[in-house]
């Protein structure tokens, strides 16, 4: 008898977001002989394109919600409660605040078996009242999976929750056949150049500004160097300005959002995570799967996939005479370039995989 299941995300369309991408590919790798699944979106910032869940065989609905306790989301649990009702719904995984609110709420109501809850990262957007919030649905919470075992202890102590009602299962790497091959030539970079790339969008918590800040002591010393930063601008062109403004430019190139971020980093020869707070990095698992040293900030679950000295650079945050010593570590020894990133690839393979990940909750769900 197939376990009923439900996967509810706040939003689904912008596919470059780490818990996105993860649920997306949890959904299309799941066991059909184990699992009727179904995914569900509140819309909340954005509208997913429905044809990618039709075209990868995903039952996919969407409840659009503007407020969790606005007339959208009084009207719109109705339908939920309604859905999971008359689908005997078993169990109902959330993610992101909205659905995990919400959907807990919701989910009880209808007498959903079993609720699972997400913490994506280590909650630096929250507020008093978004903590509060959370004390007081983790009591119909059977499990939390955190993806970071640096999460477990953050939401411990702030949503004063014991810690054996959280489970860690690690983000997973899958590796997309069919991306196109970028050549540094059509990215107008040169082929004896050290190319660093940044995958993250640009928001004040990627730390962009100490990225910035280390490359001007970079190339005081060392000018045949381009940084690649690939991301949604959220900052209205803030740091573009700061480039310019340090006269900088020659030495980035913003690509934008990108479809294909790994296409990017294949041209690369240095990964780069400047972030102030993470939760497990899809950035650095891409960038050790296509076999790059990583130099990261120490936050999150960063230290989980960056070894120092083995694949990669662990740096202070908010410290970028750190992070440029760093680099300049990396530039001048190509040696230990290529060292680390086979290391990363291994480390991904063995510990890191899609497969992995999909294999861990299959697990979760089917038991209690």
């Amino acid at each position: 008898m197939k376990k009923r299941l439900v996967i509810l995300i706040d939003c689904i369309s912008n596919l470059q977001a780490g818990a996105e991408r993860q649920m997306l590919a949890l959904s299309k790798s799941i066991n059909n002989e184990n699992f009727d699944l179904t995914l569900c979106s509140l819309e909340s910032d954005g509208v997913s394109d429905k044809n990618l869940f039709v075209s990868n065989n995903i039952k996919f609905l969407t409840f659009p919600v503007k407020r969790i306790y606005g007339w959208s989301g009084f009207c719109q649990a109705f339908r939920f409660f309604k859905f999971l009702r008359k689908n005997k719904i078993e169990i109902l995984m959330t993610v992101h605040f909205s659905s995990d609110i919400w959907g807990t709420l919701v989910g009880r109501m209808a007498g959903v078996k079993r609720i699972i809850s997400n913490r994506r990262d280590l909650g630096f957007w929250r507020g008093k009242g978004h903590i509060k919030a959370y004390r007081f649905i983790n009591q119909f919470v059977d499990k939390i999976v955190v993806n970071a075992s640096a999460s477990t202890r953050c939401f411990i102590f702030d949503e004063l929750v014991p810690e054996n009602k959280f489970l860690v299962i690690h983000n997973g790497v899958g590796i997309d056949k069919d991306i196109p091959v970028i050549t540094r030539k059509e990215l107008g970079l040169g082929e004896d150049e050290i190319v660093i790339v940044n995958v993250a969008n640009l928001t004040p918590v990627k730390g962009h500004k100490n990225l910035i800040d280390a490359m001007s002591v970079v190339v005081s010393k060392y000018q045949n160097v381009k940084v690649l930063l690939v991301g949604e601008d959220r900052l209205n062109g803030q740091i573009q300005k700061s480039i310019e403004d340090k006269g900088l430019k020659k030495y980035f190139v913003y690509l934008g959002r990108h479809e294909y971020a790994r296409s990017i980093i294949e041209t690369a020869d240095i990964g780069v995570l400047s972030s102030i707070s993470e939760g497990l990095s899809n950035s650095i698992m891409e960038y050790m799967s296509a076999a790059k040293p990583v130099i990261a900030t120490d936050v999150g679950g960063n230290s989980e996939l960056v070894e120092e000295n083995v694949t990669g650079l662990l740096v202070d945050k908010s410290n970028p005479a750190k992070l440029a010593n760093a680099i300049l570590q990396l530039i001048y020894d190509k040696s230990l370039r290529l060292k680390m990133g086979a290391a990363g690839q291994t480390k991904i393979k063995r510990d890191f995989t899609m497969e992995r990940m999909v294999g861990a909750y299959e697990k979760l769900f089917l038991n209690p």
